[in-house]
C-alpha cells in the first residue's frame, strides 16, 4: 500500500518540521501556519496564545465551513479552539490494542454521512505504541506502521474522487 501511495502521489522525503520537533508544537505551527516562537507551544504542554493567531479550523469556520477532527493523543484538541469544529471524536489512545483503525472507522463513517469541508484524522499509534511504547525502528513500530498506511489507504480509497488527501509526519524518529 505504501508504494501505491507514492507512486500515485506528490511527495517529499526532505521536509523538515519545526523546532523543538515535538508533536503539539509540530501540529501548532501546521495548523496555524507560525513557528513556535509565535503561537507560543514549545513543548507538548498547552500554553495559551499571548497573541492569538486563528488556525486553521478557525479560518474555515469564519468562512462557513465545517471540519472535523478524529484523534487519538488527548492534548491535540488544543489545536482547535473551542466552537471552530462541527464534529470531534476522541478515542483514547491506551484503552484499545489499535485506536488508528477506531478512529479511521469513525473518520470514514462521519465523513460519508456529514461530508464536512475539512477533516483531520490523527493516527497514533505509530507514535505512542510504536516509537515512544517499544522503540523506533522494532517490530512492533514497523507493525503501527503498516496499520497507519493499511487505514491510510481505506482514507484514500473511500474519499480520494472528493476531498484532497494529505499525509504528513508532524516529527521523525528520534532513536526512541
Amino acid at each position: 500500500n505504501a508504494q501505491k501511495i507514492i507512486a500515485e502521489s506528490a511527495y517529499t522525503m526532505n521536509a523538515r518540521t519545526v523546532y523543538p520537533s515535538v508533536t503539539l508544537p509540530c501540529h501548532m505551527s501546521m495548523f496555524h501556519s507560525v513557528p513556535p516562537q509565535r503561537h507560543g507551544v514549545l513543548s507538548n504542554t498547552y500554553t495559551p496564545q499571548v497573541r492569538p493567531v486563528n488556525g486553521l479550523f478557525d479560518q474555515a469556520k469564519l468562512a462557513g465551513k465545517t471540519t472535523a477532527m478524529f484523534y487519538g493523543w488527548e492534548r491535540l484538541r488544543e489545536i482547535a479552539s473551542s466552537g471552530s469544529l462541527k464534529f470531534a471524536t476522541y478515542i483514547n489512545s491506551y484503552t484499545r490494542e489499535s485506536v488508528d483503525t477506531l478512529l479511521t472507522d469513525e473518520a470514514i463513517r462521519t465523513i460519508s454521512e456529514y461530508k464536512p469541508d475539512f477533516a483531520f484524522l490523527y493516527l497514533v499509534d505509530t507514535d505512542e505504541k510504536g516509537g515512544h511504547d517499544s522503540g523506533w525502528m522494532t517490530e512492533e513500530y514497523f507493525k503501527r506502521i503498516r496499520i497507519a498506511i493499511d487505514n491510510t489507504k481505506r482514507m484514500i480509497d473511500a474519499f480520494a474522487r472528493e476531498y484532497t488527501v494529505i499525509i504528513m509526519a508532524d516529527h521523525g524518529g528520534h532513536d526512541r
